[in-house]
C-alpha cells in the first residue's frame, strides 16, 4: 500500500516499467520548456530574482516531463464521486464509478474508453479500509482487460 501511495504522490514509480511517467509531471514541467520562461528568465533583472528562478527550474522534474512529452500514448483513470451515503471516500472505500480512457497521442485516436463501477463496501470496514484501493484496482485491471480482449 505504502508503494502504491508513494506512486500517486510522485515518490517513486509504481511499476517497473521504462516508460512509465506522470502527467502532473509533464504539465509541471512544460513551463520550463516553454519561451516564457526564456522570457522571463532574460526579464529579470536583481540576483535574488534570478536566484528564486534558479531555485525553481532545480525543482522542476525536466526529466520527466521531457520523457513524458514524448509518450505515444495516454492513458488517463478519473474516480467519479461516490455513490449513496455509506462509507467516506479515503482510501476509495466507497462505491463509485471509473472511467479510464486510452488515448494514442500520434493520431488523437480513442482506443479505449471505459466506465467502470467499484464497489469495495460488501467487505467488513477491517478489510475494507486497508484494501479497497487494491481491490478497486483489480477490479478496474479485470474490467479493461475484458474490454481490450473483446476488441
Amino acid at each position: 500500500m505504502q508503494r502504491a501511495r508513494n506512486a500517486t504522490s510522485g515518490g517513486e514509480h509504481l511499476l517497473p516499467v521504462a516508460h512509465n511517467e506522470r502527467l502532473h509531471d509533464a504539465i509541471v514541467g512544460m513551463q520550463f520548456l516553454s519561451s516564457d520562461w526564456e522570457t522571463r528568465v532574460r526579464m529579470a533583472e536583481t540576483e535574488p530574482e534570478l536566484a528564486r528562478l534558479r531555485a525553481t527550474l532545480e525543482r522542476a522534474p525536466i526529466d520527466q516531463t521531457v520523457r513524458a512529452s514524448k509518450a505515444k500514448l495516454l492513458l488517463v483513470a478519473v474516480d467519479e464521486p461516490k455513490v449513496g451515503s455509506g462509507p467516506t471516500e479515503l482510501d476509495g472505500a466507497c462505491p463509485h464509478h471509473v472511467r479510464v480512457y486510452l488515448f494514442d497521442a500520434e493520431t488523437s485516436a480513442t482506443l479505449l474508453r471505459l466506465r467502470k463501477f467499484v464497489d469495495p463496501t460488501p467487505l467488513s470496514d477491517d478489510a475494507r479500509i486497508p484494501h479497497a484501493g487494491g481491490i478497486n484496482a483489480c477490479e478496474l485491471a479485470l474490467a479493461v482487460h475484458a474490454e481490450i480482449g473483446a476488441n
